[in-house]
Parts: C-alpha cells; sequence; structure tokens
C-alpha cells in the first residue's frame, strides 16, 4: 500500500511508488492528455479538464469535480489547478508549479516534482509536493490524495504494458509470412538463452495438449536443430506426433536468429521454410519479434501457424518472465 511522508518542516509531501513499466512509458502517463484522461477519473472526482504544454515555460491546467455533490471544507464545487512547467527531462524529471482555487491562499505557488528512476522491474516513480507550510488543510488532503494518484498511475502503466505484451499474429498481403511479436520483461541476453538452450526450450517450448520429447540446437551458423513431441491428440495432415529441423542461417547474439524450419506436418513435407526471430532493447525489456516466411503455398499450416506462434511466444514470455 502506498503512503505519503509529510517532511518534518510540514512543508513537503513525498509519495513513492515501484511501477512495472519503464520509465518512458510511466512518463507518457505523467503528460499525455489522452492517456491522463483514462486514469484521472476515480469515485470521488470526475476529472473535466487536464491538458499540458509539455516545454519549459509550458501551460498546464487540471479540473475535476466532485461526484457526490456533497459540501467539502474548501466550499468550492470544482478544483482548479493549474501552473507552468519548471524543468522537464523526459523521462526523468518533470517539475511545475502548483496553484489551487482550494487552498488557503489561492493565488500561493507550491511546486510539483516527479522523479523517475529506472530499476530491473521497470520504475521507481517519487512524487514531491513542496511549499505547503503555510496551507495546513490541503497539506493534510494531499497526504491522503497522492498515494491514491499514484497507484492510479501504476495500475494504469502497467496496464498498457499488458496489453501491449500480448502476442498477436498477422499474415502478410502476399499470404508468404506470419509475424508475431510482444514485450517480454527481460533483457535480450536473457530472451536469447532461452531460445537456443536445449534444458531451458524442454521447459517452455511444451503443453499438456503437445508434450516437447526432445529439442537440439547446434547455436552457431550451419548448425543443425531439431524439435520432436510425443504422440498428441492432435491432428494436422495425418500426423500427430512432430517432427520439424532446420540449420541456423543467421546467429548474432543477443539480437537475431534464424535458421530453416522443414516440418513433417506440412503439406509439402520437404518444404523448407525459414523462421526469424528478433530481439530488440526496448526500456527495461525486449521486444521480440518472431517471423515465418515460406509460406505462400502451405495453406493448412499458414492457418495454423497464425494461431499457434502467437501461444509459443505467450510461453516463452512467462517462462523468461518467471511466472
Amino acid at each position: 500500500m502506498t503512503t505519503a511522508t509529510i517532511s518534518s518542516d510540514q512543508d513537503s509531501i513525498v509519495c513513492e511508488i515501484e511501477i512495472a513499466a519503464s520509465p518512458e512509458r510511466v512518463f507518457r502517463a505523467l503528460t499525455d492528455a489522452a492517456e491522463v484522461r483514462q486514469w484521472g477519473n476515480s469515485p470521488e472526482f470526475e476529472l473535466k479538464i487536464w491538458e499540458m504544454d509539455p516545454r519549459p515555460g509550458g501551460k498546464w491546467r487540471f479540473l475535476c469535480k466532485e461526484t457526490g455533490g456533497k459540501a467539502n471544507q474548501y466550499n468550492v464545487t470544482e478544483f482548479d489547478h493549474h501552473g507552468e512547467i519548471l524543468e522537464i527531462e523526459p523521462p526523468r524529471l518533470l517539475v511545475y508549479t502548483w496553484i489551487t482555487n482550494f487552498h488557503d491562499d489561492p493565488q500561493r505557488k507550491t511546486v510539483v516534482r516527479w522523479d523517475l528512476t529506472p530499476i530491473p522491474r521497470g520504475t521507481r516513480l517519487k512524487v514531491t509536493h513542496s511549499g505547503l507550510a503555510q496551507e495546513p488543510k490541503a497539506r493534510k488532503d494531499y497526504a491522503q490524495g497522492w498515494p491514491g494518484f499514484l497507484e492510479a498511475v501504476k495500475n494504469h502503466a502497467e496496464k498498457q504494458v499488458k496489453n501491449a505484451a500480448m502476442a498477436s499474429a498477422l499474415i502478410t498481403p502476399d499470404q508468404d509470412a506470419v509475424v508475431s511479436e510482444t514485450h517480454i520483461a527481460a533483457p535480450p541476453e536473457r530472451v536469447f538463452q532461452a531460445l537456443i538452450d536445449p534444458k531451458q526450450v524442454m521447459q517452455w517450448w511444451t503443453s499438456d495438449q503437445c508434450q516437447i520429447e526432445s529439442f537440439a540446437f547446434d547455436a552457431r551458423r550451419g548448425g543443425r536443430w531439431a524439435y520432436n513431441t510425443k504422440q498428441s491428440d492432435l491432428n494436422i495432415n495425418g500426423v500427430g506426433k512432430f517432427h520439424c529441423e532446420g540449420e541456423v542461417l543467421e546467429y548474432d547474439p543477443p539480437r537475431l536468429l534464424a535458421y530453416t524450419w522443414i516440418a513433417n506436418w506440412h503439406d509439402d513435407r520437404s518444404q523448407r521454410t525459414v523462421v526469424r526471430w528478433e530481439l530488440a532493447k526496448s526500456g527495461v525489456g525486449t521486444h521480440l519479434k518472431v517471423t515465418h516466411s515460406g509460406l505462400a503455398n502451405l495453406p493448412t499450416a499458414r492457418k495454423d501457424y497464425s494461431g499457434g506462434w502467437p501461444g509459443v511466444v505467450e510461453q516463452l514470455k512467462q517462462f523468461v518472465e518467471g511466472r
């Protein structure tokens, strides 16, 4: 549970939280109007206006209204906040003045500072609201309010990461290739090893419906690889025990791996197709893309791969992320 600390001089409130999303992702949630509108509402308050000109000297405004219609200690029906950006260094720092109509002195300038620090699993987000020594009522409410504010940012940013990370597949217009992509919260080196180490592959490239029996991989250009499953209840082109093999065409750890793929369940069981894995560093994780090409003349297999590769990618993701 996120909590806030009031400084000993009663001037500042500090609140921190850890978010499983990159600083870039969190910074965008703090500064992009479309995103703030997604997380800025709560059961107690309705967001009416949120706008920001994200540059030094730029103006910002945040207007919300209590949803319950009850009287409050400030005798205002709408809470109107505004100010000027003092510092902005994406994605690590955002500082702006904060002036609001419910302070004892509605013209008093206070300052809100956001610090974003990368950590292994994402971002440590810290907000410091200073200049509150002469605002005792507001200071008390901010001490209760900022933790909920940070929780809302966390929930939104992590939801965005999860949505972006869900693997999907598309078939290219020429019907030759299936492409699937996802985000994995682990460095490319870790993901690459999970693709080539037989002991690791045996753990993740398997399922109750189609259990792996063996996997061999000679991790070098020109090396051979092979994958075998046990007999399963699946049936593709009359095959229930699946075998595929090939030769490594490209090997550039940890960013690229490509190999031929010849499978016993293809319409043409001698046809050579190609699987290409691309790994790109993305924030504190990896953007993973797999492209299976050479499928133009394999309609049955192409259809199955468009449904199968997202599941394979999701199994890899869950294994590497330790879930």
